[in-house]
């Protein structure tokens, strides 16, 4: 899939390939992690607009319809006989519309046997064609659009990214998800389904957080947040068995923390081999980090064709550890997750390229520079060299400092 991005947040004018493994390398304030918030923003706003949770929301959008009509019927008739009789009339209608919204029927079917109700609805009102117009109209494209575009701006707002003539594209060979914006969405066309699901994973001090943020309002907090609070903490992903990843993955994090990290009834533990059980508040950051993912795979949240977001996976972890969480985001793109990794870390970007090349996997390297306040992407899949001198000349600057050449 490739992603094109222009004129969000510090983002200039963006085109990566997301297939395999993507690496975006940079310094911080470079634009790395607007990447990962956009796409995930995109995904779970489309995602939104498909399943359940639109079936739901759909569904108290036209039972608020039937209400306001319900409540306006006392100013639309003076004869209390006359009103009672029409009330009785919309209160039937509303019983019926609410089984057919329960019905396992397709919206065609739906919207058609809730237009019949109406053709048969014998009530001699102005009202009642502008009424029936409104409760047909969330089955409607138009409708769809209007609620993806709505999710799509909540969920960039609590990422606190601006929208300026902005410009997101997302496109295969045989589809394509457009989006232009301009502090608001004017447009969200929908193109598919490209990811089964996406899971973005910026800290592990959500294990520190994981009581406070149960106690607030899911308003409260980021969209990245609550998706993936509510997948370590909730039910395991309903998929089919042979669509989860292979056991020596999950294996392999085993054998790196020396144990596993588990979840009961929201409480977390560090089982640690030979040694006892643990509170996960209670150890290594490393730990966190790779317990995270030893959940999402338990619960099957990582499957073949997911996205999976990692945000700087580097941080507080020892360059050892590194290594073999460089080795470990391999085995999970061979197990056909779709991985995008944003990264400072030489040490990290070293080792994604050797074992990107080991396991004999997809790989897309990028590399954000900052030209006159704007994020620009640079290919670097061939050549890492520009983006080793950029991440490591601190260093430099302290061998010098040493030398007393500064």
């Amino acid at each position: 899939m490739e992603l094109n991005i222009s004129n969000v947040g510090m983002i200039k004018d963006l085109s990566i390939s997301i297939d395999g493994l993507s690496v975006i390398a940079g310094e911080n304030d470079s634009g790395k992690s607007t990447i990962g918030k956009t796409i995930f923003g995109v995904i779970k706003a489309s995602q939104m607009s498909k399943g359940s949770f639109f079936y739901k929301n759909r569904t108290k959008y036209i039972k608020g319809i039937i209400r306001d009509f319900k409540n306006a019927l006392n100013y639309l008739l003076d004869n209390k006989e006359e009103y009672d009789k029409i009330a009785l009339k919309i209160n039937n209608l509303e019983k019926d519309i609410n089984f057919i919204l329960n019905e396992k029927n397709s919206d065609e079917k739906k919207k058609a046997k809730i237009a019949d109700l109406f053709l048969k609805l014998d009530i001699k009102l102005e009202e009642i064609n502008k009424f029936k117009s409104n409760v047909l109209y969330p089955f409607s494209d138009k409708f769809r659009e209007e609620f993806r575009k709505y999710n799509l701006e909540n969920i960039l707002g609590y990422l606190d990214l601006s929208l300026r003539n902005s410009e997101i594209l997302l496109k295969t060979l045989s589809k394509q998800t457009h989006i232009k914006a301009n502090e608001k969405i004017e447009v969200f066309k929908d193109g598919g389904v490209f990811f089964k699901d996406v899971t973005y994973i910026d800290s592990p001090v959500i294990f520190q957080l994981i009581d406070l943020l149960n106690e607030m309002d899911s308003k409260e907090y980021m969209a990245t947040i609550k998706d993936l609070k509510n997948k370590l903490v909730g039910l395991p992903n309903k998929v089919e068995l042979n669509d989860t990843i292979k056991d020596d993955v999950y294996n392999f994090i085993v054998n790196i923390i020396n144990g596993e990290v588990k979840e009961n009834k929201g409480i977390f533990e560090f089982i640690k081999k030979d040694c006892g059980v643990f509170s996960i508040k209670q150890t290594a950051t490393g730990i966190k980090a790779l317990g995270i993912l030893m959940i999402l795979i338990k619960k099957n949240w990582l499957i073949k064709d997911t996205l999976l977001i990692l945000d700087e996976p580097e941080v507080h972890i020892h360059p050892k550890w590194q290594l073999l969480y460089a080795e470990l985001i391999a085995k999970l793109v061979k197990s056909e997750i779709k991985v995008l990794v944003n990264t400072h870390s030489p040490y990290m970007l070293d080792a994604l390229k050797y074992f990107a090349e080991e396991y004999q996997i997809k790989h897309n390297f990028y590399l954000m520079k900052v030209d006159n306040c704007n994020s620009i992407s640079l290919d670097i899949t061939n050549d890492l060299s520009e983006a080793f001198e950029l991440l490591t000349q601190p260093l430099r600057e302290l061998h010098q400092l040493k030398q007393g050449k500064r």
